[in-house]
C-alpha cells in the first residue's frame, strides 16, 4: 500500500512539474541586441575576423514555437595591401600608380525574420533556427594615397542562423542571445573602388535578449 502511495505521489509531482514547466510564448515578444564578429568569404578584403559589427532585432511569437519580425545589423570589413603598382582604368583618367592600399566594405542588411525553437517548453536555454531576407546596402571603398575609388550599392541578401537564449531569471524576461549565422548578399561593383559580384561571410553574434 505504502508503495502505491509513494508511486500515486510519484506522478502527481511529475505532472504538476511537467505542467509548471509549460511555457506558452504565444504573444510574447523578443527583442535583442548583439555585437557582431563576421569573417568574409571574398577576395576583396582579408578573411581575417572583424568586431566592426552589431545587430538588433525584434521578433513576436504568433505560436508558442514560431516567430516572425525583423532586423538590422551593419557590418564593416577592411584589409590593408603592400605597395604594388596598380593600373588605373576610369571614364576620364588611365595610367598606373605605385602605392599601398586599403580596402573597405561597408554593409547595412535590413529585412523580415522567422524564427522556428526548437523546444515547445524552455528550460535556461531556448534554442532556435532562424531565416532572414531583406536588402543589402553597401558601399565599398579603396584609399591610394590622397585619392579614393568610391561606390555604393544594393542587393539581395539570405541569411540563415542558429541561435540560442541564455535566461538569467526564473521567469526569462532578460538573458544572453547567442547566434551564429551566413550572410550572402548580390550586391554587385565594377569600378575603380572594388569589383564586387556578390559579399558573403560567416558572423557570430553575443548580445542581451528582453522578452516580455
Amino acid at each position: 500500500m505504502k508503495t502505491k502511495i509513494i508511486y500515486i505521489l510519484c506522478a502527481i509531482s511529475f505532472i504538476s512539474f511537467g505542467a509548471n514547466a509549460q511555457e506558452d510564448r504565444q504573444g510574447k515578444v523578443d527583442v535583442s541586441g548583439q555585437w557582431q564578429i563576421g569573417i568574409p568569404f571574398n577576395d576583396y578584403v582579408d578573411n581575417n575576423a572583424s568586431g566592426w559589427g552589431a545587430n538588433v532585432e525584434s521578433h513576436y511569437f504568433i505560436a508558442n514555437q514560431v516567430a516572425i519580425g525583423g532586423f538590422i545589423s551593419y557590418q564593416t570589413f577592411m584589409n590593408y595591401f603592400p605597395k604594388e603598382t596598380m593600373t588605373l582604368d576610369g571614364p576620364s583618367y588611365g595610367g598606373a600608380v605605385t602605392m599601398d592600399r586599403y580596402q573597405t566594405i561597408y554593409e547595412l542588411p535590413f529585412g523580415v525574420s522567422a524564427r522556428y525553437h526548437f523546444m515547445s517548453s524552455t528550460g535556461i536555454f531556448d534554442p532556435y533556427v532562424a531565416l532572414k531576407l531583406g536588402a543589402n546596402y553597401s558601399i565599398q571603398r579603396r584609399y591610394y594615397n590622397v585619392y579614393e575609388g568610391y561606390s555604393e550599392n544594393w542587393g539581395f541578401t539570405v541569411l540563415p542562423e542558429l541561435g540560442t537564449m541564455i535566461f538569467l531569471d526564473s521567469n526569462k524576461h532578460v538573458g544572453f542571445h547567442l547566434a551564429v549565422f551566413y550572410n550572402y548578399a548580390t550586391n554587385q561593383s565594377d569600378n575603380d573602388a572594388i569589383d564586387v559580384d556578390g559579399i558573403s561571410s560567416l558572423g557570430f553574434r553575443v548580445g542581451m535578449n528582453f522578452r516580455f
